[in-house]
């Protein structure tokens, strides 16, 4: 732990200049009657450090994600409590930018920043009563009544804990689900092979080259798979727009992740045809009288 050394040194009864250590000066000012105001107050540069502290970190992480950031700020909502001591009760930060490409980028950035890097933001949040502590002293202090205090935070943390078990299960269910169905195809399509020897051999016998056989089922192939590929995003998202409405519409905006569903979209009909190519390609390379002189 390294000690560093600041002064505060009064300039006048209302004003007094403060030095940092790294040698920065700022004029703190509390005016009094008509007196113009040449500085912020201690507890305005704490709101406004706030501030400042997590603007950095957002905009150094996303230029270490090379997302170029055109213009930014961060509009600051603070409360301070009545009375004595008007200690700091709620600070809301709203993030403004313009310029990064990816939503995503921009979230992980702020998460981050308040999370583990802006030094301010934390011990704001850090400071205050020991939740815990204070529950169980109002436990023994209500003991006779047999009081029970339940951490709330700590609650919803754990309850979105198991939801988010319950939701990881479940994808993990339906990406098993998905490579099942794209064997199962696979499996299909070799089974349509076998059946469709003697059509195979007759389209080989007048003429069709083994490339525009190949292409005959590929082209089939693709078309089940996107349909199947199509119909499960339009039913997926048409489900949780339902379950949006009930159980999240007054809480957040409803909005699809179409680079997720590309992305997952394109997996599965990339996995479709890497199963079902080799039995295409067999169907293409059978000469004409091995397939229709064979019978099943």
């Amino acid at each position: 732990m390294v000690t560093k050394n600041s002064v505060v040194e009064m300039v006048t009864p209302t004003k007094f200049l403060a030095t940092g250590y790294s040698g920065a000066k700022i004029l703190f000012h509390n005016p009094e009657g008509n007196e113009p105001r040449e500085g912020p107050s201690p507890f305005e540069s704490l709101v406004l450090a706030a501030g400042g502290c997590t603007a950095f970190d957002v905009v150094d992480i996303l230029r270490k994600k090379r997302e170029s950031v055109d213009s930014f700020r961060i509009e600051v909502e603070s409360q301070r409590a009545q009375g004595h001591p008007a200690v700091l009760e709620k600070l809301h930060l709203t993030y403004v930018l313009r310029g990064p490409k990816k939503e995503s980028s921009v979230e992980r950035a702020i998460e981050l920043s308040q999370e583990k890097y802006c030094a301010v933001n934390i011990m704001l949040k850090r400071a205050g009563v020991d939740v815990t502590e204070a529950g169980h002293d109002l436990e023994r202090y209500f003991i006779a009544h047999q009081l029970i205090t339940v951490d709330i935070h700590a609650l919803l943390n754990s309850i979105l804990e198991v939801t988010m078990g319950v939701f990881n299960l479940l994808e993990a269910y339906l990406a098993l689900g998905l490579i099942v169905g794209i064997a199962g195809l696979g499996v299909i399509t070799m089974r349509n092979v076998v059946e469709r020897r003697q059509e195979t051999g007759a389209l080989r016998a007048l003429g069709f080259r083994k490339s525009m056989v190949l292409k005959s089922f590929l082209f089939e192939l693709s078309f089940i798979a996107l349909t199947g590929i199509a119909m499960g995003t339009i039913l997926g998202v048409a489900l949780s727009y339902v379950l949006y409405l009930r159980f999240f519409a007054e809480q957040a905006a409803f909005v699809i992740p179409w680079a997720r569903l590309l992305t997952l979209g394109g997996a599965a009909f990339l996995g479709s045809v890497l199963a079902t190519a080799s039995p295409a390609i067999r169907a293409s390379r059978m000469p004409p009288a091995e397939a229709l002189r064979r019978f099943e």
